[in-house]
Parts: structure tokens; C-alpha cells; sequence
């Protein structure tokens, strides 16, 4: 069985999400989606840690 540590494979895509954005030049069109991007590329490390600490199997569900 192979071990994948989730909450570092989510910490290096936050990183390589934040890199890619930095990429994108900022403009009045893009910097809405630019700015949904960070938040949703960067919370994937909440909801694991959310998920990991919930009361039963259900509410992880």
C-alpha cells in the first residue's frame, strides 16, 4: 500500500496555484476569476483538516 501524505499534496497545489495566478497579468476582466481562483485553489487544505476532524463517518460524508 502506498501512503500519499493529502495534506501535502494539497499544500504543493496551493503553491503551484498561487505561481500559476502570479502568471496571469492582472486586468479589470480577469481579477474577479483570479481572485476565486486563490480562494478555492488555496481552501483545499481547510476542508481536508475540516473533514478529518469531524464528529462521525457521516458527517464526513
Amino acid at each position: 500500500m502506498i501512503y500519499i501524505d493529502i495534506g501535502q499534496c494539497a499544500y504543493k497545489f496551493s503553491i503551484s496555484v498561487i505561481k500559476t495566478i502570479r502568471t496571469i497579468p492582472y486586468q479589470n476582466d480577469t481579477s474577479v476569476i483570479v481572485k476565486q481562483l486563490v480562494r478555492s485553489g488555496t481552501s483545499i487544505g481547510a476542508n481536508i483538516v475540516e473533514a478529518q476532524h469531524s464528529a462521525s463517518k457521516k458527517l464526513f460524508l
